[in-house]
Formats: C-alpha cells, structure tokens, sequence
C-alpha cells in the first residue's frame, strides 16, 4: 500500500492525513455488526447465509478455527452531515479471505475470487 501522505513519505508535507481522514467513527450508533458462523467447514450459499439467526459481534473479536466460515452484516447509519461527502469508505479487516456483497446478494469485492468448474 502506498502512503505518500504519511510521514516520511513524498507528500508528507501537504499534510493530505488531514484531508483523507476527516472523520472517523466505529461506534454502535453509526455501525451494527453482527455475524452468523456456518457449522464445521460449511460454505454456504448468499441466499442460506441471509435467512440465518446473526448475533452481535464485536469490533476486536476473532473468529476461527481456520478454514471456517463466518458471515457478517453490516449496519451503516451514515450521520447527516456526511451527505456532503462523495464517498465514504468503510474499513473491514477480516485478517484472511473474504467477499463483500450487497443486501441482494451481488458481489461487490472479493479479496480471493476462485472460479469453479465442474469436472467429468
């Protein structure tokens, strides 16, 4: 990742941290994250995982063991002050593979997209 702005960096002195980072917020009125954990080694389809019973999850909590899977949802109550503002950007790290999709089941990122075939 590139972080010209930061310090040291070839920008560093434009101060462009200030601008990138106006405001940040993560706590429970403005985010809700919950998450449903398929049984074993499981891999659900989009439509099974949507009509699972989600529990509340914590920001900091892990999940596991590896090669588990764990579906979360995410609850975004924008403040109206941020309607100004091109684009927001969420920040999800998941330390290991994961897919991001919309509230229809459409992909909207994959950090490891594999596509399967059928063999004979």
């Amino acid at each position: 990742m590139c972080r010209a702005h930061e310090k040291g960096g070839h920008y560093s002195s434009t101060n462009l941290s200030t601008f990138i980072y106006t405001h940040r917020i993560d706590d429970a009125k403005h985010i809700s994250l919950e998450v449903w954990s398929a049984p074993g080694r499981t891999k659900p389809s989009f439509d099974e995982a949507k009509r699972q019973s989600y529990r509340p999850a914590h920001k900091g909590e892990s999940f596991g063991p590896s090669w588990t899977n764990h579906w979360f949802r995410v609850t975004i109550h924008l403040p109206k002050e941020w309607e100004q503002y091109e684009r927001v950007q969420l920040e999800f790290d998941s330390s290991g593979e994961a897919m991001v999709y919309s509230a229809d089941g459409e992909i909207q990122h994959g950090e490891l997209l594999i596509e399967r075939k059928e063999v004979s």
